[in-house]
């Protein structure tokens, strides 16, 4: 596990698309995406993190949560509160028997809490 550099190039506006067919617009898209970055035939990946790698896998092991949720909990973890959706993080860091209270559900992915702290993790608390 490691880091990643992320390009975000100029976006493509719907007006610049609309004009051309799908496979015009396709390569469009795929030609902007390639152009992004350094060329490829020098691009490097980052160094892996092992600290990072074991953080998440003692988490997912001492919570049963799993790997992918264990990241993402890690990762969270690590960031300032950027989110007011996400006022509870400070909460989680605290040791395992404590809850965790969540203010706000997440409609696309409603269990987020439980399933980043795991079946023997933190408790959650609705509410408050």
């Amino acid at each position: 596990m490691g880091q990643q550099d992320i390009h975000i190039g100029v976006p493509i506006a719907p007006d610049d698309l609309r004009p051309l067919n799908y496979r015009d617009r396709r390569h469009r898209v795929i030609d902007a995406i390639n152009n992004l970055g350094p060329p490829n035939d020098v691009e490097e990946p980052l160094p892996p993190q092992p600290a990072f790698a074991a953080a998440a896998r003692a988490w997912s092991e001492s919570t049963s949560a799993n790997l992918g949720h264990a990241v993402l909990f890690r990762i969270l973890e690590q960031l300032p509160n950027i989110c007011p959706r996400l006022p509870h993080w400070s909460l989680a860091r605290a040791p395992a028997s404590c809850a965790c209270r969540v203010h706000q559900k997440d409609a696309g992915w409603p269990n987020w809490p439980a399933d980043l702290l795991g079946p023997r993790g933190p408790g959650v608390v609705e509410g408050a």
